[in-house]
């Protein structure tokens, strides 16, 4: 039986469906976002790991063969991991972050003798930021990944 009184539930339960469909986040973006510890200039200076960026991270650019650039989308974050799995022994190596003209904005340094898996802290690579990755052995030339 299809009287008023269903035919007006129905309307109004169609109109809050559609009103909670437009106000909820219904994309990976946001979802994504909510899930990770910062984004952006809250990543500054923050582990990737702890952070939650490293969820979704990818390499970017590589430094040789020992050093990415990594990037999160989610966090809008850069950073450096190095992977000197034949412990070269003393070795330095730098997350760089530029103005989009090329002015540096912020270096984060590492050294002493490693062997093994590391990665320095972020910076906010959004947009109109670049960061770059660097590696030197020593007695050795510095080698950077291209900007990204």
């Amino acid at each position: 039986m299809d009287t008023r009184k269903t035919r007006f539930a129905r309307a109004a339960l169609t109109a809050l469906t559609l009103t909670a469909g437009l106000l909820l986040p219904t994309t990976g973006t946001a979802t994504a976002a909510a899930t990770a510890g910062c984004y952006r200039a809250s990543c500054e200076n923050e582990d990737p790991q702890d952070m939650g960026c490293a969820a979704d991270a990818f390499t970017a650019a590589w430094a040789g063969g020992n050093v990415e650039l990594r990037f999160s989308p989610q966090c809008q974050a850069a950073w450096t991991r190095v992977n000197d799995a034949n412990g070269a022994g003393q070795v330095s190596w730098r997350l760089r972050s530029l103005y989009s003209n090329g002015v540096p904005r912020q270096t984060y340094d590492y050294a002493g003798n490693y062997g093994g898996v590391g990665w320095s802290k972020m910076s906010d690579d959004g947009d109109g930021l670049l960061a770059e990755a660097c590696y030197k052995v020593i007695n050795q030339p510095e080698v950077c990944s291209p900007r990204y």
